[in-house]
């Protein structure tokens, strides 16, 4: 979907920058009514004649504006969690998450670390704000002597994945935390490769959907004045 739709992008604006205009010329040379979706075809060309360049500059400054804007420190923890709480992508982000989380911690746990250690580092190394918070409260528990089963059980972790809660339990009455956090690091790998797999093939027709209608607005602006044209000769 990604080669697809730069593919597509590419293409747009080749269009709206060299095909377009000229076709605006032509339309604008017409002795006919033109039908609305030729106008809003010739404004789009004329605008991208005219303009271009700034539409084009400002999309651009637009989308770097947003991204340092939801890098704000006051703003950032509302989008990390904006971005877990999306209907598709949401637990596609989570599982990612989890996934780093968990395999990191076992890594570090198998090396030797103490689980405070681990947990500071993680802490550190974690880009998303709500699993930051996760982390730095499990770390003060455990700092504390608590568990962590305990601290998950007690504390606010919605978007802590419950199968890993009950795990990681296990993992720590049976002393083998670190083979637990690593088994689910691969746990849920398999989950985000097996999302991404099928986002992809629920994309690709939706993606083709729109092109198609994108193609027939445009044809369909292009060849409704030319008939009209050819009815006016006869």
């Amino acid at each position: 979907p990604t080669i697809v739709l730069v593919a597509v992008g590419l293409v747009g604006v080749g269009m709206s920058i060299f095909v377009l205009p000229q076709l605006a010329n032509l339309f604008e040379s017409l002795s006919v009514e033109l039908p609305i979706t030729t106008k809003i075809l010739l404004f789009f060309a004329n605008t991208m004649k005219n303009h271009g360049v700034f539409v084009i500059g400002g999309f651009v400054i637009l989308a770097i504006l947003f991204r340092i804007f939801i890098k704000l420190p006051k703003v950032k923890p509302y989008w990390d969690s904006f971005l877990l709480s999306l209907p598709i992508f949401g637990p596609l982000l989570q599982n990612k998450q989890m996934t780093s989380l968990c395999r990191n911690l076992g890594v570090m746990l198998k090396s030797g670390l103490p689980i405070t250690k681990a947990l500071e580092v993680e802490r550190l190394g974690t880009e998303n704000l709500v699993f930051k918070s996760y982390i730095e409260k499990i770390q003060k528990s455990v700092n504390k002597g608590k568990e962590i089963r305990e601290e998950l059980d007690q504390g606010n972790y919605s978007r802590f994945s419950p199968i890993a809660i009950k795990m990681i339990g296990v993992g720590e009455k049976t002393v083998k935390l670190d083979e637990v956090f690593l088994y689910l690091g691969d746990f849920f790998e398999e989950e985000v490769d097996n999302t991404a797999k099928n986002l992809s093939v629920v994309l690709e027709p939706v993606i083709l959907l729109v092109i198609g209608v994108i193609v027939g607005f445009v044809a369909l602006a292009i060849i409704s004045p030319i008939y009209e044209l050819t009815g006016s000769i006869k």
